[in-house]
């Protein structure tokens, strides 16, 4: 299956179902007010977060980077919203990724997020949720652990310096 087709799987405060302006299908899924699903372009763009090493379990093996961690905590303890509360308030929206590219990945409003998020924790075993504006992820892994990292911004190509290497 290609990127983004099980919005069924979405908790039912992000999307919903809507008509589709398509000619090819009926129905197709929709971010619900504060809520926009990331087409393949856009999930690309932020899904490069995956340029860190990976445990067995495929999960992020922040040991390998400890300088990036800013913080570790379990899913049920308060300490966890309130990492969030901190590091994300500041930002106007935050991305969703989940555990397998078949759900789409969203971009939520952070108050959105930060209001559902103890429900998210408490009933999605895995998923990372990331601040474009404060270089930020917190990240929900099956084994319960919660961690927050800074994620170094990807540095931007200078077309000086590439035309200079060619």
């Amino acid at each position: 299956m290609p990127y983004g087709t099980r919005g069924d799987l979405l908790p039912a405060f992000l999307a919903r179902v809507v008509r589709s302006a398509r000619a090819d299908r009926l129905l197709e899924w929709s971010g619900r007010p504060g809520v926009h699903l990331l087409d393949h372009t856009e999930h690309r763009h932020y899904e490069s977060l995956t340029r860190f090493p990976r445990t067995a379990e495929a999960s992020i093996d922040w040991s390998a980077v400890p300088d990036l961690v800013l913080a570790t905590t379990h899913h049920d303890s308060p300490a966890a919203i309130a990492m969030a509360n901190q590091w994300f308030t500041p930002a106007p929206h935050v991305i969703l990724f989940w555990q397998t590219p078949l759900i789409p990945t969203v971009r939520v409003d952070t108050g959105l997020f930060l209001t559902h998020l103890a429900h998210l924790l408490a009933s999605t075993p895995e998923f990372r949720a990331y601040s474009p504006t404060t270089h930020t992820l917190l990240d929900s892994a099956f084994s319960g652990q919660v961690t927050l990292a800074r994620i170094p911004p990807e540095p931007k190509s200078d077309s000086r310096a590439a035309a200079a290497r060619a």
